[in-house]
């Protein structure tokens, strides 16, 4: 072995080292987007390059191949991590991404597995054998075809994530915009080291590619690191905490004020010509609870969870506010320093919400609960009976003849006789009963604590009274009479409900046999197995559930 082979396997065994410990340090230390892609970057490179130290550094045609193959390992792939890297750092989006990060791949892999076999085909390298360089050794051998494939490959993923650097940095600002040319200028150093090697320009025909990797890698690690996004919080701390549209607290263990933004002050006047040194209390005179919940959770220093709190404050015109507070501890290794009060003023918000639920759980016609939190609430309902091992039923009910009334005197008319038989429930019915207009002229009723025998009852006191009483309409009484469907439950007798939608159809289709029969009657059937579930039947529109019935 010559001094010269020596002197070079040396270097490339410490430049592989250097690659290796910088991928480490990245995977470690740096916290930019991509740095995961970067630190497999680099540790492949490292095995591609202590792979070429050990060919330059064999003596025989056997030793050479061996380490070459070892190279392949790594080295094809690195073009391909370069291309994620790229995506990954400047943050392309794309639903494809698993496409194409599979197409990036698939390159390398069929170049490996030519590279491992290429004793059999002439498809990768051709002729191998050790020529003198006038110094020491080195592995010459003709090119197959899928090697300028591997090469152009390369060339085109250089290229690529050129290009996906200069159009990030024509989006960014300032240091990142700075960052991301410097990781753009170090992804053409590649495409130079390819081109060297390719057309032979390189000393002694050593391979050039391990240390333009190393003056690369030095300049993505300058630029990661050196612009690292995290270097920014520091310069940006002041402006960013005044920013924020939440009100921030930093107290000490002692519930001390010992910072703030201008948010807060907005918030508690009283903060505005105060900066520290002032107590939560004095702060929040009106919460001694909230407040001592809070001195609790900050003084157990056992946990570190995060508290989330409610609070309403009275103005002086009597109008409430409502906030959500929400406080993180923090700390300096394991000692606890003190805690971040974020205070969300959420009026406006609670507000919209109420007005929102109230929206989403009433019939817009009837003022009844609307069909979606009937069945909620059933839910809750069974569950309270399998628990109580007691009874339930539901009555299903329709209007007769519900479609000549409104062809008869207009849809207006028809929205008034609902809501009259709405009412007439209302007044028949115990203020735990729950009632729903199913659709169109459909209603449901679930009945808690009752047996069959009982839902009958409330059924036909409910069909006698809609067939007595009357609606005044421009001096014409207009009745309505109703079929009715009874099913229930014994959660005693029968075990508990698994499937309530069993029951409801039950009661479904006795309302169908009190129609089939006559109408104007009360049918009760027992419960059956029936395709479907709860949550079908609540989905179903009204417009669905109008068309499939027949009056």
């Amino acid at each position: 072995m010559s001094y010269e082979q020596i002197i070079l396997g040396s270097i490339l065994y410490a430049i592989a080292l250097i690659i290796f410990a910088m991928g480490v340090f990245a995977l470690i230390k740096i916290k930019t987007p991509g740095v995961m892609a970067f630190g497999l970057l680099l540790i492949a490179s490292s095995i591609y390059v202590a792979g070429y130290a050990m060919e330059l550094m064999s003596l025989t045609l056997a030793e050479v191949d061996f380490w070459s193959k070892i190279q392949y390992i790594a080295m094809p792939f690195i073009p391909a991590i370069w291309v994620v890297l790229s995506i990954e750092y400047c943050n392309i989006i794309s639903k494809h991404r698993r496409f194409i990060y599979f197409i990036f791949f698939l390159i390398p892999i069929i170049t490996l597995v030519l590279r491992m076999t290429s004793q059999f085909h002439s498809l990768y390298y051709i002729n191998m054998e050790l020529v003198s360089n006038g110094n020491f050794q080195v592995l010459r051998f003709d090119k197959g075809p899928w090697y300028y494939i591997q090469i152009v490959y390369s060339l085109l993923c250089a290229i690529y994530a050129t290009r996906n650097y200069i159009i990030f940095s024509k989006k960014v600002v300032a240091l990142m915009r700075r960052q991301a040319l410097i990781m753009a200028a170090a992804s053409i150093v590649p495409v130079l080291a390819l081109l060297l090697n390719v057309y032979k320009l390189t000393p002694y025909g050593v391979d050039v590619g391990p240390f333009a990797l190393l003056f690369d890698y030095s300049l993505f690690m300058y630029g990661m690191y050196r612009y690292n996004m995290l270097s920014l919080v520091p310069i940006a701390r002041e402006k960013v905490f005044d920013w924020i549209q939440d009100g921030v607290l930093v107290l000490d263990m002692n519930l001390m004020v010992i910072d703030m933004n201008m948010a807060v002050k907005k918030i508690f006047p009283l903060l505005m010509n105060l900066r520290y040194g002032i107590h939560l209390d004095k702060i929040l005179p009106d919460q001694q609870e909230l407040i001592q919940q809070i001195q609790i959770w900050n003084q157990d220093v056992n946990s570190s969870q995060n508290l989330q709190l409610d609070m309403k404050e009275t103005n002086a015109d009597n109008t409430d506010r409502h906030f959500q507070l929400r406080l993180t501890k923090f700390f300096e290794g394991k000692i606890q320093l003190g805690s971040t009060l974020i205070i969300d003023d959420v009026t406006s918000t609670k507000a919209m919400v109420d007005q929102l639920v109230n929206t989403a759980r009433v019939d817009s016609v009837t003022g009844l609960m609307n069909r979606r939190y009937f069945f909620e609430r059933v839910e809750y309902e069974v569950e309270r009976a399998n628990r109580n091992k007691s009874t339930f039923a539901f009555i299903f009910f329709d209007l007769d003849n519900f479609k000549s009334i409104n062809d008869m005197y207009g849809h207006s008319v028809g929205d008034s006789l609902i809501i009259h038989i709405s009412e007439l429930c209302r007044k028949d019915l115990r203020s735990i009963d729950l009632l729903t207009r199913f659709g169109g002229d459909e209603f449901i009723i679930y009945l808690p604590d009752c047996d069959s025998i009982n839902a009958y009852e409330v059924a036909e006191r409910l069909r006698s009274s809609f067939e007595k009483d009357a609606m005044d309409f421009l001096g014409n009484q207009l009745k309505v009479s109703a079929s009715f469907g009874v099913a229930s439950h014994d959660v005693a007798l029968q075990g508990e409900c698994t499937d309530v939608n069993t029951i409801f159809r039950a009661s479904d289709e006795a309302m169908y046999d009190a129609k089939k029969n006559g109408k104007n009657m009360v049918h009760i059937k027992p419960s059956s197995s029936v395709e479907g579930s709860l949550f079908d039947i609540q989905h179903n529109t009204d417009e669905t559930t109008t068309q499939n019935r027949q009056n």
